[in-house]
């Protein structure tokens, strides 16, 4: 039976700790779906404008090859508009 993981944040100011999170959830799981969520959502649930523009957190989280991958959907990064978050696949 094959685990899919998902952690989802803002991981805006990146640091120890969201690389912990990765590597423990790695830990449980096949594959690790990383969410990243957009600024809008980050606005509107913490009332915290982000440093880091959702681009650029996107390709931060897919720099981390050892957790996350690119998922094979076509392009590297799937962005869902039912849940306004941007996801990479890791495996």
């Amino acid at each position: 039976m094959i685990r899919i993981g998902y952690a989802p944040g803002a991981f805006d100011l990146f640091h120890i700790g969201h690389l912990n999170l990765f590597r423990r959830a790695k830990e449980r799981c096949d594959y690790l779906v990383a969410g990243v969520v957009s600024d809008e959502v980050l606005i509107a649930h913490k009332g915290v404008t982000p440093v880091v523009p959702l681009v650029e957190r996107i390709e931060r989280e897919l720099g981390y090859p050892c957790f996350v991958k690119p998922a094979n959907m076509g392009s590297s990064v799937g962005v869902s508009k039912a849940h306004d978050h941007a996801t990479a696949m890791c495996g």
